[in-house]
């Protein structure tokens, strides 16, 4: 009963949430807890298909192999651990290539949405700073845009430089605690697919 609940908890939160993809892997793992490991792997491709990143569909790739196993998808077992491990591996590099471009790429804050767009990532504001620090940049930036050319408006241009510079250090801060994430996500693929790999040489040897 306790699952259930959980389960119509998690299917009240509205698609156009932002924590929807959460409620959908909280859903997953209900399923999986309470023993209904097909479901769970019915929802975790609803997931998927939503084609959005975040920790919630990189959890995803870890929990899927898991309940092949569960069901007995021998043949599924190793190929959707090496799907996860060649994922996060494709992850890691974009995201690389991303960390090396940040310092050089203008990076535009959606206020009204919360978010700061650093493709492919969308980053939740409240994961960088506080949200009076972009209001203070938005404010900065209309300031800026109502100044004539004739307007000294140097001590403006200066704040806006010292907000970039440290926004720029933030998001790296956080591509880099990413970075971190999809390196343990990849470590722990690699580990279950050698045990799976040990499992199957343990039952050959019998």
């Amino acid at each position: 009963e306790y699952f259930r609940d959980a389960v119509e908890a998690f299917a009240r939160i509205e698609e156009d949430s932002r924590y929807y993809n959460r409620g959908l892997l909280a859903t997953a793992l209900a399923q999986t807890s309470n023993g209904k490991f097909g479901q769970a792997l019915a929802t975790l491709a609803q997931l998927s298909q939503r084609g959005q990143e975040d920790l919630s569909s990189y959890e995803a790739q870890l929990l899927i192999p898991l309940l092949h196993d569960r069901l007995g998808h021998q043949q599924k077992i190793e190929s959707s651990y090496n799907n996860a491990i060649d994922f996060f591996l494709l992850k890691i590099g974009q995201l690389n290539l991303r960390a090396d471009e940040l310092q050089n790429s203008t990076i535009l804050a959606d206020l009204d949405r919360r978010t700061l767009s650093l493709e492919p990532l969308t980053i939740e504001l409240e994961e960088l700073a506080p949200l009076s620090f972009f209001i203070n940049r938005r404010l900065l930036l209309e300031m800026v845009a109502r100044s004539s050319a004739a307007e000294n408006n140097s001590e403006a241009d200066r704040l806006l430089r010292e907000h970039d510079a440290a926004l720029r250090h933030l998001a790296a801060e956080h591509l880099t605690d990413h970075g971190s994430k999809l390196k343990s996500y990849l470590n722990q693929s690699r580990f279950g697919l050698a045990q799976f790999f040990d499992r199957q040489n343990a039952v050959g040897k019998k």
